[in-house]
């Protein structure tokens, strides 16, 4: 009785942020709630959707399973968002949505989805040593897949506007003759999140989705634009609107995207296994 009751809440939270899961065999557990995706990765070994106890309350995340970033060892990223996975079948307007809807969150899991702004708060001003995000871009045409990584990644509560604190560049494969890969420090940083319906300087109306907008900025409202519009392969692309990072937004459209983050203090014990091993 016990078990279905937690099952019946779970449903019903997860309802109301409209972050779904279409099937319970994409679900790795209905009755197992965890603190972290690393302690989920821990304790069951492979990616997928688990449930994450944020601030009390459970909700749906995918949790992606890392044995190459450090040889030997196994790191748990949380997917706070994903872009493209749906390919031919992706919604246009699907990110061009409110600011109650990036609030709570949307979209599935195991596909295109938003992790929401409350629970990015929550996930990354509670990790002790910090929090690195890592955001992976695939582009069209030859299909390479690069990346950057920030250190000090959060993201600050509703009454700040879910202002972005992004952290510094850390790490790249980003070609640096094709993107600035540090675009979201140096251009996104002490923003505030913009949606259609919140929006004074006219951002998100004009550039597709919910972002940390700068309209301010050179070009105006953004170096990258990771929640704008999805156009898929020959289509033609409105560069004001599109899903794009630094170089892509004067060009056209990224394939796919995905923006995922873990705690630092994995990286520290990590870096201080490293260095015992070669002593």
């Amino acid at each position: 009785m016990k078990i279905l009751l937690a099952l019946a809440v779970l449903v019903a939270v997860c309802s109301a942020r409209r972050i779904t899961v279409i099937n319970n065999a994409k679900l790795k557990s209905s009755t197992t709630f965890y603190t972290s995706c690393q302690a989920a990765i821990d304790d069951d070994g492979d990616s997928g959707v688990y449930s994450l106890r944020v601030g009390g309350t459970p909700i749906w995340v995918y949790c992606e399973k890392d044995t190459t970033s450090v040889p030997g060892t196994t790191i748990g990223w949380t997917v706070m968002q994903r872009r493209g996975s749906c390919r031919d079948t992706c919604a246009t307007a699907q990110f061009n949505t409110s600011w109650s809807d990036y609030a709570g969150g949307f979209g599935d899991p195991t596909t295109d989805y938003w992790i929401g702004n409350d629970n990015l708060n929550v996930l990354t001003t509670q990790q002790s040593g910090g929090v690195y995000l890592r955001i992976e871009i695939t582009s069209f045409g030859d299909g390479s897949t690069s990346f950057a990584d920030y250190l000090g990644f959060s993201v600050g509560t509703e009454a700040t506007g879910y202002v972005l604190t992004s952290g510094y560049l850390h790490n790249t494969t980003m070609p640096s003759n094709v993107y600035e890969a540090g675009i979201l420090s140096s251009y996104h940083n002490g923003m505030t999140f913009v949606t259609n319906d919140k929006d004074s300087g006219s951002c998100s109306v004009t550039s597709g989705g919910g972002w940390w907008y700068n309209p301010s900025g050179t070009p105006a409202c953004f170096g990258s634009n990771l929640n704008g519009l999805y156009y898929k392969w020959g289509e033609t692309v409105d560069k004001s609107s599109a899903i794009c990072w630094d170089q892509d937004c004067k060009t056209g459209s990224l394939q796919s995207v995905v923006m995922k983050f873990r705690s630092y203090s994995v990286s520290v014990a990590l870096r201080d296994a490293q260095r015992a091993g070669q002593q």
